[in-house]
This record gives structure tokens, sequence and C-alpha cells, in this order.
């Protein structure tokens, strides 16, 4: 098998069905059910597609899959019953869908190799890692930080909730209080009481 380029999610539709031509009739094939158990990866382990992607991975991608839902076809060709088991991506939890009816499942380890009919795997990231300079103390200032601004109480968002009055008058005082004091002026008089000059 090749694959020119891999996408992210990966849909993999196992052979259930099987057409012969009859030796008494070419025209009537025999038809059957395929009930082999298949070994795929799920759970913990993923599918590997390096080895299978031909073209090139200019986008450095990961060819890494994890199963997320199997489609299982149970019965024969006169008679069949399909359903599904996925994996709830909130609770991390897999669950068996039959018609109306919705139950837990242990794990992917119950899904029925025998039955499994279409795979659905979705790609796996590599994993992120924290950065080793912020520690425990950095993080909840960061928390603390984002839980002030949902609370309405940053200085900036205040500043923002200032009618355009009371922000005009904040300036001036602002620009008031920059400005160089004045020199207060100076008169310089002789011993007789007459003004000589002025500063």
């Amino acid at each position: 098998m090749d694959v020119w380029k891999a996408p992210d999610v990966l849909i993999v539709h196992l052979k259930r069905f099987e057409y012969a031509a009859s030796k008494q009739n070419p025209y009537s094939p025999n038809r059957k059910k395929l009930d082999r158990p298949v070994h795929f990866p799920a759970g913990d382990d993923v599918l590997e597609l390096d080895e299978f992607v031909k073209g090139p991975n200019e986008e450095g991608k990961s060819l890494r899959y994890k199963l997320f839902a199997v489609s299982e076809h149970s019965g024969d060709l006169a008679y069949g019953h399909y359903t599904a088991s996925c994996l709830n991506h909130r609770n991390n939890v897999w669950y068996k869908f039959n018609d109306s009816w919705v139950s837990n499942m242990r794990g992917p380890e119950e899904i029925n190799r025998r039955t499994a009919y279409v795979l659905f795997y979705e790609r796996v990231e590599e994993e992120e890692t924290l950065n080793p300079e912020v520690d425990g103390a950095g993080v909840e200032e960061e928390c603390a930080g984002v839980e002030e601004l949902q609370n309405g109480s940053v200085l900036g968002v205040k500043e923002e909730m200032l009618d355009k009055d009371q922000r005009k008058k904040s300036e001036e005082k602002v620009v008031l209080t920059q400005q160089p004091p004045q020199q207060t002026p100076r008169i310089i008089v002789n011993g007789e009481g007459q003004e000589v000059s002025s500063v």
C-alpha cells in the first residue's frame, strides 16, 4: 500500500464481503461475508504511516494516527446489522452505539475484531512541552491575571469605562504637573529704596 499524502483524518475500509465467480453459473457470483479477525492499532497503540507515505512531507506533519471510532457490521449478506464504537474526547471514554442504545465500554479492547468494518483514525501531533523557564508561580500569576480580566478589575478595562469628560480632565492634570514651575520675578532696589533692576 502506498499513500502520497497523509490526511488529518484517515479512514480505513476493511474488506468484509467477497464476490467470487461460480463455476456452474458465471453470471451469478458467489457472495459471502468475511469474518476473519483483523488486528489493528487501538488505545495507546498508534498507527505509523512513515513507511507508506511516498510523497514529500514539506509541512513536517506527524504521520502517527490514533483510533477514535469503528463502524462494525454483524450478520451476513442476507441479514446484517451496523453498530459503532466511538471515543468521547471530552472524558476519554469509549461508548458503544447500537441503534438508540448507548452504553459505556471499558476501552477499545472491547471492539470486536471480527465485525470491525470501517476504522477512523486521527493524526496525533507531537506532544507540546511546557516552557521550563515558567514555574508554577508564573502560571498562577497568569491565571490570576485572566481571572481579574474576567471580573473587569484590570486598570485598562476601567480606563475604557471612564467617560470622555473625566478622561479629558485627567489628561489636563497630567499635563499641568509635567510643566516646569514658573520663576517668581525679583526686584532689586538700592539703599534709598529706588528700583535698580528686575529679573
